[in-house]
């Protein structure tokens, strides 16, 4: 994290906490002491544990939401593949970091004001993705709307409970392969489309899977 500020090396730090520990874990003098500063330069950036802990919350929704809208608003590739490339990203990043998801969605110490952030957030990524989608689908905005929200949702459930995804896509499937068959169903399913891409997209979407994890997984920070 030598390249990093002394903002973003608390707040990489302050992820991995979170995501190997929970936020029962994250206090001002471990994070001094994971980032490599002192306890002065954490309470100097966020003032207090609180702020400390929303920020990361912000930060690391804020991360995914980007490479999110960053695949929705890829001129070069079809609406099924924007789909294809979404729903796999979130598949990797929940494997990636599934401490931090449960973390923002089920952990009875995020506060209300992180929960409404984090649902501003999520809102404001459906109506641009709708947005970007509408007359490729068959579908109303509204409905389109939903569509995706379900399809994110389902994807988030199945993706946290092993078990569930593998009675859904085939126990003896490869990882790989029950991935492939999990987002082309959804797909399918809500939108209709058929996901079938080009070489050319192919390629895109690949690097844009590599592009997402590349970073810290944390907003603004690489």
């Amino acid at each position: 994290m030598s390249d990093y500020t002394t903002k973003e090396r608390i707040l990489v730090a302050a992820v991995s906490i979170v995501e190997k520990e929970g936020l029962g874990a994250v206090t001002m003098r471990r994070i001094a002491r994971d980032a490599g500063v002192n306890t002065a330069a954490v309470n100097y950036h966020f003032g207090s544990r609180a702020r400390l802990v929303e920020s990361v919350l912000d930060a690391s929704m804020g991360h995914a939401v980007d490479d999110w809208a960053m695949v929705m608003n890829m001129e070069w590739l079809g609406p099924a593949a924007r789909l294809h490339c979404l729903l796999h990203l979130l598949l990797e990043g929940i494997s990636r970091y599934p401490g931090m998801v449960r973390t923002h969605l089920f952990d009875p110490d995020v506060s209300d004001l992180a929960t409404a952030a984090f649902s501003r957030e999520f809102s404001s990524f459906l109506d641009m993705a709708a947005e970007r989608l509408e007359g490729h689908v068959d579908q109303a905005k509204g409905n389109l709307r939903l569509s995706l929200a379900q399809m994110i949702t389902s994807t988030i459930t199945i993706a946290l409970i092993p078990d569930l995804f593998r009675a859904s896509t085939g126990e003896h499937l490869p990882e790989p392969e029950a991935r492939e068959l999990h987002v082309t169903n959804l797909i399918r399913c809500f939108t209709g489309l058929e996901p079938v891409f080009s070489p050319q997209e192919r390629s895109i979407m690949q690097g844009l899977m590599s592009e997402a994890f590349a970073g810290s997984g944390v907003r603004g920070v690489t």
